[in-house]
């Protein structure tokens, strides 16, 4: 079944010193059925690998190796976007960023189990009652 992936989900895909093995049930699952990502999964991800290069975990081939590898992936960007209101009300809710909320409310919205590495984005699944990718 076609899951949502968020952020930290994905890198843990390409950056090998996060990669565990629940990466590689996601990274399975994802080449299996796919995923979709709401459209803010794009900039998390590549300000995340942005962030690794400048702390030394990735080389700048390495940087392009993880573009390209998760450019490989079928992953879809989701168009639907929730409300300004629905994400500050989920945020609120489950003591969450509104980046997470997005990824909560994509879940929720499509009845899909989420596959994330976020601490507090799990437990917010948690209680919605939200499946995970685990």
């Amino acid at each position: 079944m076609t899951c949502v992936l968020d952020a930290s989900a994905a890198l843990s895909l390409v950056l090998g010193d996060e990669f565990t093995d629940t990466s590689e049930r996601i990274l399975n699952l994802v080449v299996a059925h796919g995923a979709i990502v709401p459209t803010l999964w794009n900039y998390e991800v590549t300000n995340g690998l942005l962030a690794a290069w400048r702390r030394g975990r990735l080389t700048e081939d390495g940087v392009a190796h993880a573009i390209v590898g998760l450019q490989r992936l079928p992953i879809i960007d989701d168009p639907s976007q929730p409300s300004q209101g629905e994400l500050i009300g989920l945020a609120r809710e489950y003591d969450l960023t509104t980046y997470d909320a997005a990824y909560l409310w994509l879940a929720r919205n499509r009845n899909l189990s989420l596959a994330t590495r976020d601490q507090r984005l799990t437990s917010a699944a948690r209680r919605a009652a939200i499946t995970l990718v685990d």
